[in-house]
């Protein structure tokens, strides 16, 4: 008699062999360089800064202009410039960056983490509601705690959530996580692009 393998296995393993793997290389290579770009921003003039990193944003990433144009419109140079100085600090203190990108106006927590992200060379998840959905679809063992992220201290938990799924599954970064949970609840495990 032979043992099924767990569906978990067998929809990694396809992932791996879909076109949207390839996903990963450009989300880890993307939050390898992003951040020093970024900061480089902080140099410019008030509303040059605002224009390069609403561009950036929008055309690099996964945020798309209806989002982030709210939220660069939104704020002051000065505190926009204030919270993305927090790229700058060589060791990113999580909890703290993202409650202060929350301060921000417009500014929910799939944009604080997607910062994030860039920020600390892509050690930290990008949080979307769907992720979460997709997280607790395939480990029902993590419904309720970690809880949907409404700020640093829920971020964390869900990054630690993260951080042992990848462990427990053999996931190289938490890109190949992202891009795993997100297409995966987006096509039903399926991977097949529609």
């Amino acid at each position: 008699m032979t043992k099924e393998i767990e569906p978990v296995w067998g929809y990694i393993e396809t992932f791996r062999k879909s076109t949207y793997f390839q996903e990963v290389i450009g989300q880890g290579y993307l939050a390898r360089w992003a951040g020093i770009h970024i900061g480089a921003f902080l140099e410019l003039p008030d509303e040059e800064f605002k224009e390069e990193v609403g561009e950036f944003l929008v055309n690099n990433t996964m945020l798309a202009s209806r989002t982030v144009l709210p939220f660069i419109e939104s704020n002051s140079v000065e505190d926009l410039k204030d919270a993305f100085k927090l790229i700058l600090v060589e060791d990113i203190e999580p909890i703290g960056f993202i409650d202060k990108f929350l301060e921000l106006e417009q500014c929910g927590i799939f944009i604080a983490s997607h910062i994030l992200s860039l920020g600390g060379e892509g050690a930290y998840i990008i949080y979307h509601d769907t992720i979460y959905e997709a997280l607790i679809e395939l480990f029902p063992i993590l419904e309720g705690d970690p809880e949907p992220v409404s700020d640093g201290v829920s971020y964390m938990y869900f990054q630690m959530a993260c951080d042992v799924v990848m462990q427990s599954y053999r996931f190289t970064s938490v890109q190949e996580l992202h891009e795993f949970l997100w297409h995966g609840k987006d096509t039903k495990w399926e991977f097949i692009e529609k």
